[in-house]
């Protein structure tokens, strides 16, 4: 995506979400990018890089390009987005995070 920068934060080596769906984070501005590398399994997606949590802040908006805004929750895993009924095929699928949450160790 062009003018971002990978988040480094989150960034070093592969990150996979809990269902093993390929993760890659970078950042512009305030925003955060998920990239998901491949479709998921299943509606429910949990963020999570490494062995850290997301932390959204009190205006957090959270949609996945091409698609919208998505329903999404705090859990003590992650941020947890719900995602849509039907997904075309994409080689990729983008969640952007606004403001860029914040990360608990």
């Amino acid at each position: 995506m062009y003018g971002t920068r990978p988040w480094i934060q989150a960034e070093g080596v592969a990150i996979s979400s809990e269902d093993g769906i390929p993760l890659r984070f970078v950042k512009k501005e305030e925003k955060i990018y998920a990239f998901l590398l491949s479709r998921p399994r299943s509606r429910k997606l949990v963020l999570k890089p490494f062995d850290s949590v997301l932390k959204a802040r009190g205006s957090t908006s959270i949609e996945m390009l091409g698609e919208g805004q998505l329903k999404w929750s705090q859990t003590s895993h992650g941020i947890e987005v719900e995602l849509p009924r039907y997904l075309y095929p994409s080689p990729a699928y983008i969640v952007k995070i606004e403001p860029a949450p914040e990360i608990e160790k």
